[in-house]
């Protein structure tokens, strides 16, 4: 007599293991999401990339992935920005800054009260992931900002855990290549440069994974060079080989 019970799931192809770890996520996720209407919901200081998060802003308690083409570029530079309008002002950032890319000047320049802010260099992935589940859980940390290559989904699925237990935000900024994996996420932004008719940093921002419904998928999004804040800019050009040069974010 033949057994009917599924296969374990290390005996599985790697492609069925990965589509059932998503599918489980999946089934978590609608489970969870009747708790985010009682979440305060806050704006990344932005309308239009509001727009592309589900319920129409930051969910305190969940994590957000900003998903740049290179390091110091405009998913650095944006996740900044929003970090700055989106953690309280009475509590701490933790910024973990594991490749040393992160200059205090910039965050200072940026709006951020330095006293507030801490900047963790972890020495191996493992400190980095230590660091991120601690700070991600403890009550008195708003914002936890995180350049992270390598988050696997079971140190995915912790930090998630624990910015729900804390109700604080986790801004995560990862390569493209973080799209192949799975995602605890609320929501995944791609940014990508792009050409504008003036000198400001101009990117678009597209909405490539959302646990819940947004208003729309993409957005053309600038940088006041001046006043260092986010606005909608609608006549995106083509790439260009040559972008202009984003903020900065090392010194």
């Amino acid at each position: 007599m033949f057994s009917t019970r599924s296969p374990p799931m290390m005996e599985m192809p790697h492609e069925n293991r990965l589509e059932t770890i998503a599918q489980l996520q999946r089934q978590i996720g609608a489970c969870e999401r009747g708790a985010w209407s009682r979440a305060e919901v806050v704006s990344t200081g932005c309308a239009a990339v509001d727009q592309l998060l589900p319920d129409g802003g930051v969910r305190r308690g969940g994590l957000i992935e900003w998903i740049g083409q290179a390091h110091g570029g405009g998913a650095g530079a944006l996740s900044l920005i929003a970090a700055r309008q989106v953690c309280p002002a009475e509590k701490t950032v933790v910024a973990i800054d594991a490749q040393r890319r992160l200059a205090p000047a910039t965050l200072a320049n940026l709006g951020f009260d330095l006293s507030k802010v801490w900047i963790v260099r972890p020495q191996t992935k493992q400190e980095a992931w230590w660091t991120g589940e601690e700070a991600l859980r403890c009550a008195a940390v708003g914002l936890v900002w995180a350049d992270i290559e390598h988050l696997p989904t079971t140190q995915f699925r912790r930090w998630q855990l624990a910015v729900e237990a804390s109700q604080g935000v986790g801004f995560l900024v990862r390569p493209e290549s973080a799209l192949r994996h799975p995602s605890w996420a609320d929501a995944r932004l791609l940014v990508h440069s792009r050409v504008s008719r003036d000198a400001s940093p101009t990117y678009q921002v597209e909405s490539v994974y959302s646990q819940g419904r947004t208003s729309r998928s993409k957005a053309g999004v600038q940088i006041d060079r001046f006043t260092g804040m986010t606005h909608e800019y609608a006549s995106l050009l083509p790439t260009s080989a040559s972008p202009p040069s984003p903020l900065s974010l090392v010194s």
